[in-house]
């Protein structure tokens, strides 16, 4: 019988040392897990700062352009509206003509505070104003 506690008393100290070792070779796993993941959060947000850093300069290049084409546009199409303006008021007194900045075409007229698209104007208005445009 003292044979037998022995043997189980030792059992018993070899598990619990056994569970202590576990325990402890798990913590360090988790450690080891915690310290990797901690090097993967890092490296996203390092990844995260260069994408939004090329967003913004995606983003300012794109406005950049966006900016030079209107002002381009605008350079192109500021001096035909200035040509044809004192001839369209002679017919139409106070009106400012619109055209589409793409391909030139007369999208609307505007004068008393509204704007007056082209095809809702009388076909003779319209003959006008293609009239004067074509010449201009």
């Amino acid at each position: 019988m003292k044979r037998y506690r022995q043997r189980r008393s030792a059992d018993e100290r070899e598990e619990r040392d056994l569970a202590i070792e576990l325990r402890t070779l798990g913590q360090r796993g988790l450690a080891e897990q915690l310290a990797q993941k901690k090097g993967e959060l890092d490296v996203a947000r390092r990844d995260l700062e260069r994408v939004e850093a090329d967003a913004k300069a995606w983003k300012l290049l794109l406005t950049t352009l966006q900016d030079a084409e209107r002002e381009a546009k605008e350079t192109f199409l500021g001096p035909v509206r200035e040509r044809l303006r004192p001839y369209l008021r002679m017919i139409f007194p106070k009106t400012e003509l619109r055209l589409n900045e793409d391909d030139l075409e007369i999208v609307s007229l505007h004068r008393g505070g509204f704007e007056e698209p082209f095809a809702t104007l009388s076909i003779g208005a319209r003959e006008q104003v293609a009239v004067l445009t074509r010449a201009g």
